[in-house]
């Protein structure tokens, strides 16, 4: 409901329907405006508090393709396979195999995801840019298309790590069902592990991973971590080692193992399962850990078309529109088997 019984708009929410929050709590909507009651003592700030949204950049955690395939309505990846036979079968024999070479082939296979459009516009009127004037410290146009912005860079952000919420076939980082897991390296988190369980950890990881890969893939270079875990690995490794992080521990073991001496453990909050549940489990969600090679060969986000604004425009000077425009897609995993999840019991 989004009217009370009197008829006005609940406590909290928007025009549309949705809970309005911040970092300091819930938004009463029926404080919003420009009218407020002051006195001879009330100071009104210079300035003006933002709404706080939780942000993270996709391309700190996969390539990011911007401006391939605009307008097109699909994404098509081919990918490529031998087609059987064993190096062996071009061993000669040049008594008998004088006029018999070995034919060395390969197949083509796709990987297909949609491409979406997308639109949004915001409006204004002459009185409104007026009052925002009188109240003297807020460009209410600006501040409206900054929104735009803001709009396009939460939904990429969504997109990028859980995927569409409604549109299956847009999958995301954390999200894609054909990305093996294993339910069994994880019996807890991370930063709760005993000295044993950690240990165990470490040794077990990589094992996995190189396993999942059918024993051809052993040096990822990223593991990601649910970021309430990724915050407790400060703790020291045990009682006997107190000069040593879980983390550096962790990080430097990987590093070694894997010879890769750039190899990354990070956290991501959509990892957390009260952040995932919308996509997996059921909506129960999941505590998820995932352990890839960031590379464009293994993944990719595209974006066929960046946000782009339209010029603001009016049909009787008085009310303004503006719009803006792109469109996405979501992350394409293309060798499957080179990225591993692990869920947490």
């Amino acid at each position: 409901m989004l009217l009370d019984s009197r008829g006005a708009l609940q406590p909290g929410l928007s025009i549309r329907g949705k809970l309005l929050t911040n970092s300091q709590g819930n938004i009463d909507t029926n404080s919003a405006g420009y009218q407020y009651t002051i006195d001879t003592l009330t100071e009104i700030a210079s300035d003006v508090k933002e709404q706080k949204h939780f942000q993270v950049a996709p391309g700190d955690y996969m390539p990011v393709d911007v401006g391939k395939g605009a307008f097109a309505e699909e994404t098509v990846q081919n990918i490529t396979f031998n087609t059987g036979g064993s190096p062996f079968d071009g061993d000669q024999s040049v008594q008998t195999d004088t006029f018999r070479v070995h034919n060395a082939d390969i197949g083509i296979s796709t990987l297909r995801m949609p491409n979406v459009h997308w639109a949004i516009g915001t409006r204004w009127t002459i009185g409104e840019i007026g009052q925002a004037v009188v109240s003297s410290n807020w460009d209410i146009v600006y501040n409206k298309i900054k929104r735009l912005k803001l709009d396009w860079d939460l939904l990429i952000q969504e997109v990028a790590f859980l995927g569409h919420p409604t549109r299956k076939e847009l999958t995301g980082l954390i999200t894609d069902p054909e990305v093996p897991s294993n339910d069994e390296i994880f019996q807890t988190s991370i930063s709760k592990m005993t000295p044993n369980q950690f240990q165990a950890l470490i040794g077990g990881l990589l094992a996995a991973y190189f396993k999942s890969t059918q024993n051809t893939e052993y040096a990822p270079d990223t593991l990601l971590i649910p970021t309430d875990d990724f915050l407790g690995l400060a703790q020291a490794t045990s009682e006997q080692f107190t000069t040593t992080s879980k983390l550096e521990f962790l990080e430097k073991a990987l590093r070694i193992t894997t010879g890769n001496p750039n190899f990354q453990v990070k956290g991501l909050t959509y990892l957390m399962k009260d952040k995932n549940k919308s996509r997996l489990n059921g909506g129960s969600g999941v505590n998820r850990y995932v352990l890839y090679k960031n590379n464009p060969d293994i993944l990719t986000m595209n974006i066929p078309m960046d946000l782009t604004m339209l010029e603001g425009r009016t049909l009787n000077r008085y009310n303004f529109e503006q719009t803006a425009y792109g469109q996405y897609s979501g992350t394409h995993i293309f060798s499957k088997r080179e990225m591993l999840y692990f869920d947490a019991a």
